[in-house]
């Protein structure tokens, strides 16, 4: 699906609230909600969530971690004190 120009995000929060209730009451879908936004493409979206979930869990990483990196960037040394 093709959509053109991207609507310009003036408020993101009420932006990403009608996008969410548009597509709860089913008046849109989340691939034209993607596309209006963002110019993405929602299968390029997945792919790319489900690569990144990956990788953090290969390093022991959570949303949390990402959202906020302060979380669980402590490290232990030999003595099990934590470093910080």
């Amino acid at each position: 699906m093709l959509i053109g120009l991207t609507m310009s995000i003036l408020d993101p929060v009420k932006d990403m609230n009608g996008s969410t209730l548009r597509v709860e009451n089913g008046v849109s879908t989340r691939e034209r909600e993607a596309a209006e936004m963002t110019g993405t493409d929602l299968e390029e979206n997945i792919a790319q969530l489900a690569f990144e979930k990956q990788l953090m869990e290969k390093y022991g990483l959570g949303l949390a971690d990402a959202v906020n990196p302060s979380v669980g960037s402590k490290s232990t040394t030999k003595g099990g004190e934590e470093d910080e």
